[in-house]
């Protein structure tokens, strides 16, 4: 089935996590954490319910950019990185900011991605260029607080299908 973890993409989540490297997503962790709803920044792939996780858990005011591949584009290492594109990209996030008056930023990579996968992109890859987003929005928009997620659809220990968003440390 395509669009979830592979066994050894799993397998190497289940490293991650135990290293401390990707922190399971509580919604504890994001009490009094936005003001005005801050902004996502996701893919628009709507095989994912990142959007939705979002709104449910972190932010009902879910003022978000989706764009195939979000937060990838603003990455210089992402393959097909323009700076043209990201400059539009953060001139447009630039309005939302102001027109909403919030200083939190929300990056939410996740895996599989289609538009990673097209270019070659490996799980390990997208989590490389996590921090490039990161300092990207710091260095725009000299945000309150930058929040970085990644996200995966993948199979429990059970069989089923699940999505779960971790915070990258």
């Amino acid at each position: 089935m395509s669009g979830i973890l592979t066994d050894e993409e799993n397998a190497h989540l289940s490293v991650l996590k135990k290293n401390g490297f990707l922190i399971k997503f509580k919604k504890s962790d994001m009490k009094n954490v936005t003001k005005n709803g801050g902004i996502a920044i996701l893919c628009g792939d709507g095989d994912v319910s990142i959007y939705d996780h979002h709104k449910a858990i972190i932010s009902k005011r879910a003022h978000s950019i989706k764009l195939f591949g979000g937060p990838l584009l603003l990455c210089p290492s992402f393959k097909k990185y323009n700076k043209h594109a990201v400059s539009a990209i953060l001139e447009n996030i630039s309005w939302g900011k102001s027109a909403k008056e919030t200083k939190t930023f929300f990056i939410y990579f996740h895996y599989p991605c289609g538009v990673a996968t097209l270019f070659d992109h490996s799980m390990d890859d997208v989590l490389k260029m996590a921090p490039e987003a990161t300092k990207c929005i710091q260095d725009f928009f000299d945000p309150k607080k930058i929040i970085t997620f990644f996200h995966v659809k993948r199979r429990n220990k059970g069989g089923k299908i699940e999505q779960n968003s971790y915070i990258l440390k």
